[in-house]
């Protein structure tokens, strides 16, 4: 495990340099009356953006939108798109996915309520507080209904990602990052203002972004770059750009990919040397 810290302030990217399309607005929702959307988002296979409400599912692309699924009765808490394009989602104290109908299926129960779901490559990971010890924790979701528990954190959990053999995640205003085989927690980056709570970190074309509800940031040479000051939320890579969604705003904004490195035809990204 190589260890490493990025520090200092954040640096303004040009105004010059952004270019963006609004992908979903609340001009746009109209037709559907009163639908809000939790903070979760993904991409399906066709190029669609996979968006939810609590009881339903949504898919957006440039002709509009339109329900993905019947109406289920519990509350949809997250959700995720795994890589054999099934849909995974948290429901109370359940795990559940979509069928060929679109139906709500059960898959079993979880330990704990109001989970959080993210996709690795071969894993799941639920992660959020544990009622009994007050702390955040991870798990790990194997085939078979299998998980075990990672780690502990004391502070809240709010995103998670996976990069090669390491998990990062975010809480409060810091990137931590663990090694999956070890469980040591390093500590990559925090910002300045510790009420600059960090919801959304995302990885593409070697690059790590991360978002406030009202910020977002990039990292190059080492050092912390604000991309926009103007809009936050939830980051999903598309391959076409990065997309930003805030669902209080009940908007999608897409950074095109200008805005981004160039994509790499490296198959194993080393993040550790850009970073």
């Amino acid at each position: 495990m190589t260890c490493f810290q990025i520090q200092g302030i954040a640096q303004q990217v040009s105004k010059d340099s952004i270019f963006f399309e609004i992908l979903l607005s609340k001009e746009m929702l109209k037709p559907f009356k009163d639908v809000s959307f939790i903070p979760s988002i993904d991409n399906t296979p066709e190029g669609f953006i996979l968006l939810s409400s609590i009881n339903q599912f949504y898919i957006l692309g440039w002709g509009g939108m339109i329900p993905f699924s019947e109406s289920v009765e519990k509350p949809i808490k997250s959700f995720t798109n795994t890589p054999n394009c099934t849909i995974i989602f948290v429901q109370e104290k359940e795990l559940c996915f979509l069928d060929s109908l679109g139906k709500s299926k059960k898959l079993f129960g979880l330990p704990d309520s109001n989970m959080k779901i993210s996709a690795g490559k071969e894993v799941l990971y639920l992660f959020g507080n544990n009622n009994s010890t007050g702390k955040d924790i991870i798990y790990i979701l194997f085939k078979k209904a299998k998980y075990i528990s990672l780690l502990e954190y004391l502070s809240p959990i709010t995103s998670i990602l996976e990069i090669n053999e390491d998990l990062f995640f975010s809480s409060k205003n810091k990137i931590l990052f663990v090694d999956i085989k070890s469980k040591q927690i390093n500590e990559l980056l925090s910002l300045p203002n510790e009420n600059d709570e960090i919801i959304s970190i995302d990885y593409a074309n070697k690059i790590l972004y991360f978002s406030t509800n009202k910020e977002v940031y990039r990292i190059k040479n080492n050092q912390i770059e604000l991309i926009s000051n103007e809009f936050g939320g939830i980051l999903k890579y598309d391959g076409e750009g990065l997309l930003i969604f805030n669902p209080e705003l009940q908007l999608i904004i897409r950074l095109r990919n200008n805005l981004l490195y160039p994509v790499t035809d490296n198959p194993e990204p080393d993040y550790r040397i850009k970073l």
